[in-house]
């Protein structure tokens, strides 16, 4: 999960809104499309998986990085001992 990679929520106020830092539209729908896809796949069993990996998109490049994430064993998130139950308090 996220929280395996970051473990730490940033503080409130670090990051900008986005409607302060503005939102390309388009990068939404094509991030979208994939999403969906990656859903379908997911649903129907076909192709591979991307369970366990990152997918870093630069929309300046038009690239595409696929990292492979191990599960963090002491996640607060998604481990055996999780502690996070409500997202909107952290």
């Amino acid at each position: 999960c996220y929280r395996c990679l970051y473990p730490e929520a940033p503080p409130p106020g670090s990051t900008p809104m986005c409607s302060e830092a503005g939102v390309l539209g388009a990068l939404c729908g094509a991030i979208g499309s994939h999403q969906a896809t990656e859903i379908l796949k997911e649903i129907t069993g076909a192709g591979e998986s991307l369970a366990g990996s990152l997918i870093i998109f630069d929309g300046l490049r038009t690239e595409f990085r696929k990292i492979k994430i191990k599960p963090d064993p002491n996640c607060k998130l998604c481990s055996k001992q999780a502690n996070i139950k409500d997202l909107s308090a952290h």
